[in-house]
């Protein structure tokens, strides 16, 4: 944090890119993955060699995401199938992997049965944009 602070008084972009690096990558690998995935993609993102973005916002939901989860995955035995749309997934265009939550009961509460999965970036069905709605108009 003594790092992190110090960061932010000097560039709030640089800081931005930081916290984006650490809160929707490296925490959750930490936090949640498995010794095989913090063993390879931490040491990556540390060095600069691996982005991560996280894919949880849905057009229907806005910031109601407690209530509004409905992108599913379904565990298929050898993959997870995964069906929705996320929105405004800072960073998506430059990842090379997305956190992406999702639930996984098609029967539980409202903000039960989420799961993150790690989805990288090339995975076949994915389309990414970048939002060009609040870009000023060229003069």
């Amino acid at each position: 944090m003594v790092a992190f602070e110090q960061i932010c008084k000097a560039s709030m972009s640089v800081a931005l890119a930081v916290g984006t690096t650490t809160g929707f990558g490296v925490r959750f690998i930490h936090e949640l993955g498995t010794k095989e995935q913090k063993d390879k993609y931490l040491p990556l993102i540390a060095e600069g060699k691996f982005k991560t973005c996280m894919a949880l916002t849905e057009p229907g939901g806005g910031t109601d995401i407690l209530g509004a989860l409905s992108t599913f995955a379904e565990d298929k035995g050898d993959r997870w199938v995964i069906d929705g749309q996320k929105i405004f997934i800072t960073g998506a265009h430059v990842s090379d992997s997305l956190i992406t939550v999702c639930k996984t009961e098609k029967n539980a509460k409202k903000s039960q049965s989420w799961t993150t999965i790690m989805v990288p970036r090339e995975t076949p069905g994915i389309t990414i944009r970048k939002n060009r709605e609040n870009q000023l108009p060229s003069l």
